[in-house]
């Protein structure tokens, strides 16, 4: 018997964490949701989720300080960003940090589907999920 994945989605936008839990809600997932990175980061202190859907821009703890923090301290968990606006500066930054991919606001619920089913699928995959999202960022 398999145990159920437990995903954490942040995002400040109560209406965003409603669509995602709606969306993803179709995959028996233990589904928790956070309006701030920080609240987020206090809960995965207690219990490590199989999964984390963060917004980049937050106020409070933004979901870029979140991601430093899970890799910086070692947390292996793999990280779905979602962004309102393809700020370049802010993708490229978290490049340099090992996390699964980002997705672009409005939400494409069959894109995030299959985002959340291949990032609990694969895990945390350092070297060759990073290669990929710069693959995806030269791209455009």
């Amino acid at each position: 018997m398999s145990q159920t994945k437990t995903v954490y989605v942040c995002d400040d936008d109560q209406w965003i964490l409603d669509t995602v839990v709606d969306i993803i809600s179709s995959l028996k997932l233990d589904i928790l949701t956070f309006a701030s990175g920080k609240l987020a980061l206090d809960q995965i202190s207690k219990n490590k989720p199989d999964l984390v859907i963060t917004d980049i821009n937050m106020p409070e703890m933004t979901g870029l300080e979140l991601l430093k923090f899970l890799e910086t301290n070692k947390f292996q968990i793999p990280v779905v960003m979602l962004t309102g606006s393809l700020d370049t500066g802010n993708l490229r930054e978290a490049v340099a940090y090992s996390h699964f991919d980002y997705l672009n606001k409005p939400i494409q619920p069959f894109e995030l589907i299959e985002t959340v089913q291949k990032a609990l699928s694969f895990g945390y995959q350092e070297s060759q999920l990073s290669e990929e999202f710069r693959d995806r960022l030269k791209k455009g």
